[in-house]
Parts: structure tokens; C-alpha cells; sequence
């Protein structure tokens, strides 16, 4: 019920519509996702942060990234700009949260080989949780 709600209210902030060249509200759809699907404790990161996590240029692109504050290995970013270095820098990204968590934190490994990175609409999501398929399809629902 509230997964619903989430999708109602997600759909009334940001227009519903199959559409896939539809803009997203980065923002919004974010704070949306996080609400519902995140359950431990996420940062917001300012765009310097997301500047050193993604490695991109901040002036060129647009992104809500939210990281996990504990030991999990749960993020969020959804991304408008360059499609070509945002689709590189997200399988960079999982890349390293993998390698990262193989050697500190193993039983979080499966969670990031299950990373999503599509692009949906005008934006691109990297998702990593332990319901990242439910999370892209409420992104898409809400197009």
C-alpha cells in the first residue's frame, strides 16, 4: 500500500506518460525512492561529493546521489547531462563499490553485481539495493 502511494504521488509530482523521452525530476524522484525503498540511513552528497564518487563534470551534468551512511552498500543516482560519461562513470562506480565490498564487506558483493544502470527518460539511474528491479520499475511508472 504505501509502494503505492509512493507511485500515486510520484506520478502526480512528475506527470505520468510512456513516454521515455520524458524529464524527469531528478530531485523529487529521488527523495521519492529513497523514502520508500532505502532503509538505513542516506546521505544526500553535495556536488563536490558527487563530483569525487562519479568523477564526472558537475557544470556539464545534473545528479541526485544519495549513499549509504553504514556499512551496506545501498546508493542512489539519478543523472542528467552527458549520456556517454554518465553510463561510464556509473559501471565505474559499481565497479569499485564491487571491488571494494569483495575485500571489506562480502555479503553485500551479490547487492552490487545486481545494480541497475539504465537510462529511463532523460536521465540515468545506477540503483543498488536489494529491490533495484522494484525500484526502475517505479521510476519508469512514473513517466
Amino acid at each position: 500500500m504505501k509502494r503505492s502511494l509512493a507511485l500515486i504521488s510520484l506520478c502526480l509530482l512528475t506527470g505520468c506518460s510512456s513516454n521515455q523521452s520524458k524529464e524527469i525530476d531528478i530531485d523529487k524522484t529521488a527523495e521519492t525512492m529513497i523514502s520508500e525503498y532505502y532503509n538505513d540511513e542516506m546521505i544526500k552528497a553535495n556536488d563536490d561529493q558527487i563530483r569525487s564518487i562519479l568523477m564526472i563534470d558537475m557544470a556539464k551534468n545534473t545528479c541526485a546521489v544519495y549513499v549509504s551512511s553504514s556499512n551496506e552498500t545501498n546508493e542512489l543516482a539519478i543523472c542528467k547531462g552527458e549520456d556517454e560519461v554518465l553510463k561510464k562513470a556509473f559501471e565505474e562506480r559499481r565497479d569499485y563499490n564491487l571491488t571494494s565490498a569483495e575485500n571489506y564487506f562480502p555479503e553485500e558483493a551479490d547487492k552490487i553485481k545486481n545494480s541497475v544502470i539504465e537510462k529511463v527518460g532523460d536521465a540515468w539511474v545506477l540503483i543498488t539495493n536489494d529491490n533495484s528491479q522494484d525500484i526502475l520499475e517505479a521510476i519508469k511508472a512514473s513517466l
